[in-house]
C-alpha cells in the first residue's frame, strides 16, 4: 500500500492517486480517521496486474472472476416529470442525472434475489454468472417447488448451487 498525506475522503475509493507530475501512481482505497488523516492507495502496477489477470480469466484465491457488475435499472427516455418533485423546479430540463424507468427483477437494485421459475436464461447468465447451457437446463426443468430441486434434479452441480442459493428464489 502507498501511504499518502493526500486528502482521501469517503467516496474517493477507486479514484486515482496522482504524483507531483500528474501521473497516476495508485488507486485510492482507504483513509484513516482522526486529527491527521492519512490516505492509502494500491500501487498502480499492482492494480494493472490484477486488471490483466481478470482479463485473462485466471482465477486465484485472491482474485475471483465473476459476472460483470450490473446494478439492474433501466433508464427512462427524455426529461422526467418527477424532476420537479426532487427540487429541480418546474423546468425538468434543468435537472441533471438520469431517471430510473424500471428496476429489473433479480438484480442488486431489486434486492438481488432472482426467481428461477420466472427469470430468462440470459438473465441467469448475466446476473448469476451461470454458463448458458446450465441456465438453459434450469429453464427447461421448471417449475421448482424448493431451491434444492436444482441439485436433486441434477440441473446444477452442488458447488454452483452453493454459490447462487442465497441469490435465488422459487416463489410463485
Amino acid at each position: 500500500m502507498i501511504e499518502t498525506t493526500a486528502d482521501v475522503v469517503s467516496g474517493d475509493s477507486g479514484g486515482p492517486l496522482f504524483d507531483a507530475e500528474g501521473e497516476v501512481v495508485g488507486i485510492d482505497t482507504a483513509a484513516s480517521t482522526g486529527s491527521e488523516i492519512d490516505g492509502y492507495a494500491i500501487p498502480i502496477a499492482r492494480a494493472l496486474g490484477i486488471v490483466e489477470q481478470i482479463r485473462s480469466g485466471a482465477e486465484t484465491s485472491a482474485v475471483r472472476i465473476g459476472p460483470a457488475a450490473f446494478l439492474g435499472v433501466e433508464l427512462s427516455s427524455g426529461a422526467s416529470d418527477y424532476a420537479y418533485g426532487f427540487g429541480y423546479g418546474r423546468n425538468a430540463s434543468a435537472a441533471s442525472g438520469a431517471t430510473v424507468g424500471n428496476v429489473i427483477s433479480g438484480t442488486a437494485a431489486a434486492g438481488g434475489i432472482m426467481n428461477v421459475n420466472r427469470a430468462s436464461s440470459s438473465e441467469m447468465v448475466l446476473l448469476l454468472g451461470l454458463p448458458k447451457d446450465m441456465a438453459d437446463r434450469i429453464v427447461s426443468n421448471r417449475p421448482y417447488k424448493v431451491k434444492g430441486e436444482l441439485v436433486a434434479k441434477n440441473v446444477v452441480p452442488k458447488e454452483t448451487f452453493d454459490m447462487i442459493k442465497d441469490r435465488i428464489s422459487v416463489s410463485p
